[in-house]
């Protein structure tokens, strides 16, 4: 029975690369081209730095400030203490 390398096939859920739609070799790193262990790192990189920028991106709606409206009464009550 031949042994040949796993294929896997981009989900298309995170489109953003076109490439990923495309089936490729799972390589061991050891033989794999040196742009190519470069391309894994850098696009692991990238997927972290994705990841971190969307924690970021939550923490800060977390903490920003809510402003609340007056009540109906709060506004008629400045309103009318504003006429007199």
């Amino acid at each position: 029975m031949l042994d040949l390398p796993k294929q896997a096939v981009g989900s298309g859920a995170d489109a953003k690369n076109p490439y990923d739609s495309f089936p490729r070799l799972l390589l061991p790193a050891s033989q794999l081209l040196e742009v190519e262990r470069k391309a894994r790192k850098l696009d692991a990189r990238r997927k972290e730095d994705a990841k971190l920028a969307k924690e970021e991106l939550q923490t800060n709606i977390a903490d920003s400030e809510l402003f609340v409206l007056p009540s109906k009464s709060e506004a008629c009550m400045s309103l009318g203490a504003a006429a007199h």
